[in-house]
């Protein structure tokens, strides 16, 4: 590859998903001229204020940090010009305003954690486990005002292993995406690659993840509701309701046992496991965890809920 020349970049990013690109450019021969992300925010219970991940690593790393409350602040556009940026590279963040993408010389840089035009949205990790993807992959791509619409500029694929779960995905895919992103910068400086558009046709959508989408459908395969619990885990959880107290399910397997009772019934009960009846098949459980407690086995489960064959999961 030729020698590629420096570029003065502003990133913009929020959570632990950004921080491998930002490191990545840091350590680079490119010029980190600025960083932005969201205001804190109070959260939990005591209603602290929390900042975002990139934030406190930008402090760490004394970067110049802008969070501003609104990118359309005519003070904030006019501090963003006079860093006289040639990128703005943007990683896990929202759509951002056509008065912020004019201000780069080169143009914006995103990066996707799917094969675009496959999966565009808020989700995609969590529905490529839903769906039972064998594989996916991370793309950057140019930025648009439409959500993952831009034209492609680089791409590579991953597999998805069957015990994946959506935090394995999330650091793997952000390791592997701040590698690609610093190839992608470096080649489209040299002219080494050009964007090319993706193709609607081919596209579908992750959308966000809303409480309801976490809840568990005993009347479906085990194997489908497997794929829930791993794409919900470490966090939020999917969930269902035993005696009217919200449990969520993390470590599960599908069995071929088959009893043929009520969706949601307790079929079996052994030491370290207990089995619920799903649709022609059934799911055996190792790990749960009452909302607000601790993650507990299965057999601390059994023992302190008395559980029985023939209770129910809603």
């Amino acid at each position: 590859m030729n020698q590629v020349n420096s570029a003065r970049i502003l990133f913009i990013g929020n959570p632990e998903f950004s921080i491998p690109s930002l490191n990545n450019i840091v350590y680079s021969h490119h010029k980190l001229v600025g960083v932005v992300t969201s205001i804190d925010k109070m959260k939990g219970r005591g209603k602290k204020f929390s900042e975002t991940s990139i934030s406190e690593r930008s402090k760490e790393l004394n970067l110049p940090l802008y969070k501003p409350k609104n990118l359309n602040d005519k003070n904030f556009l006019n501090q963003i010009k006079k860093l006289d940026i040639d990128f703005i590279i943007v990683v896990a963040f929202r759509i951002l305003p056509d008065s912020l993408l004019r201000i780069p010389k080169y143009g914006s840089i995103n990066l996707h954690p799917s094969l675009l035009p496959r999966y565009r949205g808020a989700a995609p990790l969590q529905w490529s486990i839903i769906n039972s993807e064998t594989y996916s992959g991370i793309t950057t791509f140019l930025v648009s005002n439409k959500l993952d619409k831009g034209d492609v500029l680089k791409s590579t694929p991953f597999i998805i292993f069957p015990d994946d779960d959506y935090g394995s995905l999330y650091f793997r895919s952000s390791k592997i995406g701040s590698k690609l992103l610093l190839k992608t910068i470096d080649e489209f400086i040299n002219k080494e690659i050009f964007p090319i558009p993706q193709k609607n046709e081919n596209s579908t959508k992750a959308p966000k993840i809303f409480p309801n989408d976490c809840k568990i459908n005993w009347n479906i395969s085990a194997n489908k509701i497997k794929n829930k619990t791993l794409a919900f885990s470490p966090y939020p959880g999917a969930y269902t309701f035993f005696k009217n107290k919200r449990l969520k399910i993390f470590s599960s397997l599908p069995s071929l046992k088959n009893y043929k009772k009520k969706y949601g019934e307790i079929i079996e009960i052994n030491k370290n496991s207990f089995l619920v009846q799903c649709k022609n098949s059934s799911l055996k459980i190792y790990q749960v965890q009452y909302e607000g407690r601790k993650k507990m086995k299965s057999s601390e489960f059994i023992l302190g809920n008395k559980l029985e064959i023939g209770d129910f999961f809603e």
